[in-house]
C-alpha cells in the first residue's frame, strides 16, 4: 500500500524482444563463469601434477632436489648426470650407484700430477700435494696399550701424534701442504676426520670457482653438513649425511666432488696390539675398494633391510699403489717390521676414515704394542723418526716414481 492508501499502478508489459535480450545476456554470463570455473581447475591440476613430478625425500637433501631441476635452466648451476642407482645385480639386493662421477668436472689436476712424475726429491719435490696425517685415537680414547693395566708403558694416543707430528715435517721438507686431523691430545671423532677432508676440499672448489659465473650456494648444504659432523662430534650417531651403513646421495656427490682431487691422500697412524701372544709383530695396512665396500654393506646387515645404495667409484688403482708404496718404503727403512706371526701385511676392513671419502686413503698400523721389538721401536725417538722419513718417501714414490 502507498502512503496515500491507494494501491500502486501495474508496470506496463515489457515488449518481445526486450525479454530476448535479456535472455541472451544471462546466457552469456553463465557461460562466461563456466569458463572462468575451468580455468582456475586447470591451473589448480598444473599444480599438483608438478608436485608429483619430484616429489621431496629424506633422503634428498636440499641440494640434490635443488640443483637437479635447475640443471638444464641455469648454465651456472653443476650438471649432475648418473643420478639413477644401478639395480642389484641378479641374486643380490642391494643397489649400486653407477661407477661414474655425477658431478661435472670442476677440478683438473692432469697437469699437476703430470708435472710430478720424475722429479727429484728436494724441497720442492710434492709441491702442489696435501696430505691429511691422522692420528688416530686422542682425549678420552687412549687406544691400545701396554700392559694391559696402569701404570702404563705404552699409550698409542700419544705414539700416533708422535709419529704424525714427524711425518708433518718430514712431508713439508718435500714440499708438501700437511694437514694433520688432530695436534693435540683431543678428542676428535672418526666423523670429524673424514668431514674436515670434505670441508678443506670443498672451500678449495669454492675459492677457485669464486670469481666464475658458477653458483656457488649450491655447495653451502654439503659445507654445512661438514660443520654439523665436526660440531656435534661424535663416532655414534654423528656421521650426518656420511654416516650408516650404504651411501646417500649427498655422500656420493661429496665423494664425487673429492675424487677429482687426486693431488690429496689421507693416511691414518695407528698402533696394533694382539691378545693372541708376542710372537705376532710387524707392519699392517688397511684400505678399501669398490668390490670390498660392497661386500662389506652387504655384510654388515640382513638381507632385505632397505639401505641407500653402496658407492663404487673409489680410485681402486689409486688406492692400491697407495698401500704398495707404504709398503715397500716402510719395509726397506724397517725391516724388522716385516709382519711376522700370520698376520698379512695389507688387508681390508670397513673403517670410516677408509670408506668415507673420496680420496686415495690408508690407514697404517705400525706395529704390535704386544711384540717387544715392535715397542721398542714405536717408543723409542729414533724408531718414530724412522717411520715418519718412510711414510714420507711413500708419498714421494707414490707421486714421482
Amino acid at each position: 500500500m502507498s502512503r496515500s492508501g491507494k494501491p500502486p499502478a501495474a508496470a506496463p508489459p515489457a515488449s518481445f524482444a526486450f525479454r530476448l535480450s535479456l535472455l541472451i545476456l544471462g546466457l552469456v554470463v553463465a557461460l562466461l563463469i563456466l569458463f572462468l570455473l575451468i580455468l582456475a581447475g586447470n591451473k589448480d591440476q598444473a599444480g599438483t601434477d608438478s608436485l608429483l613430478a619430484s616429489p621431496a625425500t629424506e633422503t634428498d637433501s636440499a641440494l640434490t632436489t635443488a640443483v637437479t631441476p635447475a640443471a638444464t635452466e641455469d648454465p651456472n648451476r653443476l650438471i649432475l648426470s648418473n643420478l639413477t642407482p644401478t639395480p642389484a645385480a641378479s641374486g643380490e639386493w642391494l643397489a649400486t650407484w653407477p661407477a661414474a662421477s655425477s658431478v661435472e668436472t670442476l677440478h683438473d689436476s692432469s697437469a699437476l700430477l703430470a708435472s710430478l712424475q720424475g722429479r727429484s726429491q728436494t724441497s720442492q719435490a710434492l709441491q702442489g700435494v696435501t696430505v691429511f696425517v691422522d692420528p688416530g685415537h686422542g682425549g678420552r680414547d687412549s687406544g691400545a696399550v701396554y700392559p694391559q693395566e696402569s701404570p702404563y708403558e705404552a699409550i698409542e694416543k700419544d705414539v700416533n701424534l708422535a709419529v704424525g707430528q714427524k711425518l708433518q715435517a718430514a712431508l713439508e721438507a718435500l714440499g708438501a701442504n700437511v694437514i694433520l686431523t688432530r695436534t693435540d691430545d683431543s678428542w676428535v671423532s672418526v666423523y670429524s676426520r673424514v668431514a674436515k677432508v670434505g670441508e678443506t676440499i670443498l672451500n678449495q672448489v669454492t675459492d677457485s670457482l669464486e670469481n666464475t659465473d658458477k653458483d656457488l650456494s649450491q655447495f653451502e648444504s654439503l659445507k654445512k653438513a661438514m660443520t654439523d659432523i665436526q660440531t656435534t662430534n661424535l663416532d655414534e650417531g654423528g656421521g650426518g649425511i656420511l654416516g650408516g651403513l650404504g651411501t646417500s646421495a649427498d655422500a656420493r656427490l661429496l665423494y664425487d666432488i673429492e675424487r677429482q682431487f687426486p693431488e690429496y691422500l689421507f693416511i691414518s697412524l695407528h698402533c696394533n696390539y694382539s691378545e693372541a701372544g708376542s710372537d705376532i709383530g710387524g707392519l699392517q695396512i688397511y684400505y678399501v675398494d669398490n668390490a670390498y665396500n660392497y661386500e662389506f654393506t652387504r655384510e654388515s646387515t640382513t638381507e632385505g633391510y632397505e639401505l641407500p645404495p653402496v658407492y663404487q667409484y673409489f680410485n681402486d688403482a689409486g688406492r692400491t699403489k697407495l698401500v704398495e708404496s707404504l709398503q715397500a718404503a716402510i719395509i726397506r727403512q724397517l725391516p724388522e717390521l716385516t709382519t711376522t706371526g700370520g698376520p698379512q701385511t695389507v688387508l681390508q676392513d670397513g673403517f670410516v676414515v677408509l670408506n668415507r671419502m673420496g680420496i686415495d686413503s690408508a690407514l697404517v698400523e705400525m706395529g704390535f704394542f704386544s711384540n717387544t721389538d715392535d715397542r721398542a721401536l714405536l717408543l723409542s725417538d729414533s724408531g718414530q723418526s724412522e717411520l715418519a722419513q718412510a711414510l714420507a718417501q711413500a708419498v714421494y714414490n707414490y707421486y714421482c716414481q
